[in-house]
């Protein structure tokens, strides 16, 4: 019988755990490359995600920004939340800070979260081109005003609107605490006030057909007393409860106030009512014309063919329905710096 000699078997038990060694490695070589896949496929797959929800935070913080560009911040609140987008959603709010809007987006795909924030610049809008049947060059308080045409508010509204509604644009620069229906909102950064009522004093007041020099209360201004074009009657002083007969203008250094029942012109017969400081009309009123208030205006109940203008505050604590229908008896044409100013003013039509 032959047996194998020592070496041999020494051989083999060598090549044997050279195998053993090798197979090892080799086995160490497979899992850490799996490890090392695995670990790569999570984090390709978490970087995914980031850039997945960046570019999702992108979109939503762009939204806006059209919403910006377009004026039509009135018709959406901040903030806006959870917005499906691709494989994940947005989440974006928003400030304002005079004509900036500061806009915060946050994307979101599964744990994996980016935030874009960015400013955009609203708009300006000009009151002229809008051709506002009311002007505002300050806050609107307000309810219950059904306007046929377009209003502009250089400040805040606060409106308990009841049955108001505005069948133009309502353009505004400051906040809408109110909750008008208006043909389109639109929120600008800044409005051109389309009167200059330091120019327009000055060339209504140039040529009168007559002044009075003192108060004047329950005084009867017969424009058809006077002949010419430019029927312009001039109250250095106050008017409490005035009486028209014609079409002029009145213009008033001091205040108009009607503590009863107004009467403001015809629809044949338009007055105009110009005062440096405050027009008040106390009850219901009917005008056809044009107001001008230097300072504030405030009103009842009231129904108006025309323009209602002031450079200051409207408050308007009316108990029943008001209307406003856009009928412009003036001309306005522009001036060099885009302010619109009065030229030729001589009464209603002109």
């Amino acid at each position: 019988m032959l047996y194998p000699s020592r070496h041999t078997r020494s051989a083999r038990g060598s090549a044997l755990a050279m195998a053993i060694l090798v197979s090892v490695v080799v086995t160490a070589m497979v899992m850490t490359i799996a490890w090392v896949a695995t670990t790569s496929l999570q984090t390709t797959t978490s970087l995914t995600k980031a850039d997945q929800s960046f570019y999702i935070a992108e979109a939503g913080a762009q939204k806006i920004v059209w919403f910006v560009r377009n004026n039509k911040m009135a018709s959406i609140t901040s903030p806006i939340n959870n917005v499906s987008c691709g494989s994940g959603a947005y989440s974006v709010s928003w400030t304002i800070s005079g004509q900036n809007v500061r806009i915060t987006s946050v994307g979101a795909v599964g744990t994996a979260q980016s935030t874009c924030a960015l400013t955009a610049t609203l708009p300006a809008v000009s009151a002229a081109a809008a051709a506002p049947s009311f002007f505002i060059n300050g806050d609107l308080t307000d309810k219950n005003v059904q306007i046929t045409g377009n209003i502009t508010v250089n400040g805040s509204i606060t409106a308990n609107h009841g049955n108001g509604s505005v069948s133009g644009t309502l353009t505004y620069t400051g906040t809408n605490s109110g909750a008008y229906s208006a043909g389109n909102l639109v929120h600008a950064a800044t409005v051109t006030p389309p009167v200059d009522f330091d120019a327009l004093a000055a060339q209504v007041s140039a040529s009168p057909v007559y002044t009075y020099n003192s108060n004047q209360t329950n005084t009867t201004f017969n424009f058809n007393s006077y002949t010419g074009s430019n029927k312009v009657i001039v109250v250095n002083g106050n008017v409490t409860n005035p009486v028209f007969s014609g079409v002029g203008t009145l213009y008033v250094t001091g205040s108009v106030t009607f503590t009863g029942n107004a009467s403001v012109g015809t629809a044949t017969n338009p007055v105009n009512i110009v005062s440096l400081t405050d027009i008040n009309f106390n009850k219901k009123a009917t005008i056809f014309g044009s107001i001008f208030a230097r300072n504030n205006l405030n009103t009842n109940q009231y129904d108006v063919t025309g323009i209602l203008y002031t450079a200051g505050n409207y408050d308007g604590g009316n108990n029943g329905q008001s209307t406003i229908i856009y009928t412009p008896p003036v001309n306005f044409p522009g001036s060099g710096t885009g302010a619109l100013q009065q030229t030729n003013f001589t009464g209603p039509g002109i």
